[in-house]
């Protein structure tokens, strides 16, 4: 138990459970998994906490020690007892149907502020031009609306200054929308504030603590 919450804290990841770390060259390899738990059925929503099998996951992640960080997530697949679906379990720091985590993302975008070039910038996060062009489309078309439903999670970076911020996604459509500074509520509650649209949002999905 020590030594899990001591790389947590040293990884700066909360909720996981380290298997084993591995530097190769300029690449830092960690293999994770997440703590077994009672899990909604998306079609039912019966809790079960039924595995049916796993797979693993290559993630990428902010460098740690100077080094690149990939991340090796052995992700469960839930099945459910009563309609028999079968379903990934949610992860705090990574975006549906993403491979780079919450925090990489935000690290981007906060890089286009100073660094205009985006071969430059792919190359200090290690991801490819095609991922950091795209992160960087985001910024120069920003979204007039929201969309039926808005995912709201937090996670732990580094940009600027604040200790914890906030990623809102689509998760309907595989998007990510915005990234927010910080997870105060007052500033959550000014930035939804700004779209018109806002009460035609008819889900909110929140994974927050404090």
């Amino acid at each position: 138990m020590l030594y899990t919450n001591y790389m947590q804290e040293l990884i700066g990841l909360k909720d996981v459970i380290v298997i084993s770390v591995e530097r190769k060259d300029n690449q830092l390899d960690i293999n994770l998994m997440m703590p077994r738990k009672i899990h909604s059925c998306p079609r039912c929503n019966c809790s079960t906490d039924k595995i049916h099998d796993y797979r693993i996951q290559k993630i990428r992640d902010i460098s740690s020690f100077g080094s690149h960080t990939i991340l090796h997530l052995r992700k469960r697949r839930y099945v459910c007892p009563s309609c028999k679906k079968r379903f990934y379990e949610q992860i705090s720091f990574l975006p549906r149907y993403h491979r780079i985590t919450s925090r990489l993302i935000a690290n981007i975008l906060d890089s286009f502020r100073t660094v205009h070039s985006i071969k430059d910038v792919a190359k200090t996060a290690n991801v490819s031009s095609t991922t950091a062009t795209r992160i960087f489309d985001h910024i120069k078309y920003s979204n007039k609306s929201l969309p039926r439903v808005v995912s709201v999670d937090e996670f732990r970076g580094n940009a600027g200054g604040e200790k914890f911020q906030c990623i809102i996604t689509d998760p309907e459509h595989k998007k990510v929308l915005d990234i927010l500074p910080n997870r105060k509520t007052e500033d959550l509650y000014g930035y939804f504030s700004k779209y018109k649209d806002r009460h035609n949002v008819k889900y909110i999905v929140m994974d927050m603590s404090g």
